[in-house]
């Protein structure tokens, strides 16, 4: 008698079950009298077996027993034939079993499956053929395990429902020639591949939940009812669907797919779901009848289904039913097949959801977390730096929402550019780091340089928008429904990069100071006093009616009154310059001038090879190495050699950096106290040249680490600096090799 216990048990009570094979065993002597009777072949060997079942050391059955050797001493798939000789004189109601219901459930559950070898020393199989089964019969061989390859060959199984959830199947399956009622593989695993040929399925087909690893081929058969692969993995080389018809429905949703996938030459009269599936390598969808609805279909944005190339074949007259995309990665599709889709959208017969990657570039998801009364700054922000990516990089780019709810908002921006992914992302990141360095300049710095008027007027129109979205963002600041986690939000709408080069909090404080409504109404008023007392005049040139134009509406501008006069360097329209305005040299502007000079000065060469910034506590340092950079006839600005008594140190400052073609800059703890003027003053005409003249940057780390200059939200983290603790002699020559690569 089998002392086995199930590990899995049927009953919910808890209670423990006991295999019951020995009871079925018990009939053998009548069923064989039937088999003589009915004149039925007898496997050689057969005769000899009694109904009482072997019996391990543990006390488990031949079924139940673990040892495989000692199973196949004891000749298990010849006690595996001889049940199907038992089964077949119960379908022929020879026999009787006691059941708790009308069907004849046997119970094969948590069995040991091993076979037979034709030769010694060759490979064994577990072989199920040429049965018959005119009766409803279940096989519940939940969680067995199949030792060596199945092969179920020329089998009318057309009344059976065979339970074979949670198997294990070592060696392999194989199902030849066969009809099989309702079969279920849920959470099965097949570690050598699965193979079915020429068979028919009558019932429903479950496969959820399957792991497949090797190679899978369903060639040639007929499926009636639904067919469930769905929540699936599928390790295999190769899945190869090949001249099947599908009654029923066919559900592969939330599968994951690794091999290259196949499906051809197939007929589909139901639904064809693909609901969240991630096809990872190539797949193809060739030449199949479509009489439904074929979905190809994500509910996570996160997961586009097509992973790799797509090949997409069907004509009109094989699609009666319909095609349909919905946040999948279309692009993936390839080209000639696209076109074939789209001529069929034209149709109805394919629809492409808008959600779709369908562009040939497209960036990440931002999913912004914000409630629906700041969404609007956000979408703000994002279209006008889609706007300066157009005019900065003369490329395409364009913003598409794909959810907006009262809580958050998620978007991309796609563009079509013939340019690869990663140049249109350095592109993304690049383009946002100079957008928002707009931040750091004052109006009459936000141009490009000389230039037609259309491309300054869109400089100026960046400029603009930017300060018009943070004056609002400032507003809302003071009344208290703005906060920096808002900030932080509203920075993500345009970052590209893992490591964020401006500081939160650095951004939400230049905000609260640049931007406020207080100082924003101030310099309206200081500027309507400053227009009354000057006479202000109007303006001269080509471009005369647009300069008293917006000098007239100048009331309405972001850019203040007093800021007119800069606004027209800008647009490169000569008028009469004030005292203390920048300078010009014909129709040229010098952006980088920022203080009073007394005689004024034109745009010089680069005199110097670069402009030595510092604070004054680490003069002994940049004393230093002044001098070691002096040892290489290097022509560098070093204020403590070059300001003489009397002298405009702000005005001697921005002449030397104007001058000079790199700017080599003492990063410290001191550099960004609050008590420092001079020194971010250089740093804000250095930024600015660096941006709009190309003037190299080479900062030098004194007694901090790139994590000090991250956390401080400083616009140099973006850059590879020098650090002091090594050799003075070595900094220095760094320094000159790149001065004169």
């Amino acid at each position: 008698m089998c002392t086995y216990t199930y590990q899995f048990p049927l009953n919910k009570r808890g209670t423990k079950e006991h295999c019951l094979l020995s009871s079925y065993f018990q009939h053998w002597e009548i069923a064989l009298r039937h088999l003589r009777t009915k004149g039925a072949t007898i496997i050689e060997g057969l005769e000899l077996l009694t109904g009482e079942l072997p019996v391990d050391h543990n006390g488990h059955c031949i079924f139940h027993s673990r040892d495989i050797k000692w199973k196949v001493e004891h000749q298990f798939a010849l006690r595996l034939q001889q049940l199907w000789a038992i089964l077949e004189a119960l379908d022929d109601n020879a026999i009787s079993l006691s059941c708790n219901n009308d069907l004849m459930d046997i119970d094969l559950r948590e069995c040991v499956f091993v076979g037979a070898a034709v030769h010694e020393g060759s490979k064994r199989f577990v072989d199920i053929r040429d049965l018959t089964f005119r009766n409803r019969i279940v096989l519940t061989c939940q969680n067995s395990i199949f030792e060596d390859t199945i092969r179920i060959n020329n089998v009318n199984f057309e009344h059976v429902d065979w339970d074979l959830k949670g198997c294990r199947f070592k060696e392999g399956l194989q199902i030849h020639n066969s009809s099989i009622g309702k079969i279920a593989f849920d959470k099965a695993t097949f570690s050598h591949g699965c193979l079915m040929t020429s068979s028919q399925f009558n019932h429903t087909f479950e496969a959820s939940e399957v792991n497949i690893v090797g190679l899978l081929e369903v060639l040639n058969n007929q499926f009636y009812r639904d067919v469930y692969f769905n929540a699936s993995v599928f390790n295999a080389d190769r899945i190869h669907f090949d001249h099947n018809q599908f009654g029923g429905r066919l559900d592969f949703s939330s599968c994951i797919i690794e091999g290259d996938f196949n499906f051809m030459n197939s007929e589909f009269y139901q639904e064809v779901r693909f609901i969240d599936t991630i096809f990872k390598r190539t797949c193809a969808f060739m030449d199949n009848q479509v009489d439904a609805t074929l979905a190809f279909k994500s509910s996570n944005i996160e997961n586009k289904v097509f992973l790799d190339l797509v090949h997409f074949n069907i004509s009109s007259e094989q699609l009666n039913g319909k095609v349909l995309f919905e946040r999948v990665n279309y692009m993936n599709i390839v080209g000639k097949d696209r076109k074939v889709l789209a001529a069929l959208a034209k149709e109805n017969k394919v629809m492409i959801g808008k959600e779709c990657i369908k562009y040939q570039l497209q960036s990440d998801y931002k999913t912004l977390y914000l409630d629906d009364t700041k969404q609007s700054l956000v979408i703000e922000l994002a279209h006008a730096f889609a706007s300066y990516f157009i005019r900065s990089e003369g490329l395409n780019l364009g913003i598409e929402i794909f959810e907006r709810s009262e809580l958050k908002v998620i978007f991309y921006y796609y563009s079509d550019e013939p340019i690869s992914e990663e140049a249109f992302l350095d592109k993304l990141a690049g383009s946002q780091r100079r957008f928002l360095s707009l931040l750091f300049l004052e109006p009459q710095q936000a141009q490009l340089g000389k230039s037609g008027k259309r491309k300054v007027i869109d400089t100026v129109d960046s400029y603009a928008s930017l300060i018009g979205l943070f004056t609002k963002v400032s507003v809302r600041i003071a009344a208290g429904e703005w906060d920096r986690r808002d900030t932080q939000t509203l920075w993500s709408a345009i970052n590209f990069t893992k490591d964020s080069w401006l500081g939160i909090d650095g951004l939400h404080q230049l905000i609260v100071e640049k931007f406020s409504t207080v100082k924003i109404i101030h310099q309206f008023t200081i500027a309507d006093k400053d227009r009354t007392k000057t006479n202000q005049p109007k303006y001269r040139g080509d471009n005369r009616e647009l300069a008293n134009k917006i000098l007239e509406n100048s009331h309405h501008s972001v850019f203040g009154i007093k800021q007119i006069p800069d606004l027209f360097h800008v647009l490169n329209l000569p008028q009469d310059v004030p005292p203390g305005s920048p300078r010009l040299e014909g129709d040229k502007f010098d952006p980088f001038y920022f203080g009073d000079s007394k005689n004024g000065r034109d745009l010089l060469p680069q005199e110097y090879d670069g402009f030595l910034s510092f604070a004054e506590e680490d003069a002994l340092f940049a004393e230093e190495l002044y001098a070691e950079l002096m040892k290489y006839d290097l022509k560098i600005w070093f204020s403590k050699e070059h300001l003489r008594v009397g002298d405009s140190i702000l005005g001697g400052i921005n002449e030397a950096i104007s001058r000079s073609r790199y700017g080599i800059v003492l990063l410290s703890k001191h550099t960004f106290s609050d008590d420092k003027h001079f020194p971010l003053l250089e740093l804000k005409a250095i930024i600015n040249k660096e941006i709009y003249a190309n003037m190299g940057l080479l900062p030098i780390y004194v007694d901090i680490d790139h994590r000090f200059v991250v956390k401080n939200g400083i616009i140099f983290s973006d850059y590879y600096a020098i650090n002091n603790v090594e050799e003075l002699s070595q900094v220095a020559q760094k320094i000159f090799l790149q001065i004169k690569k």
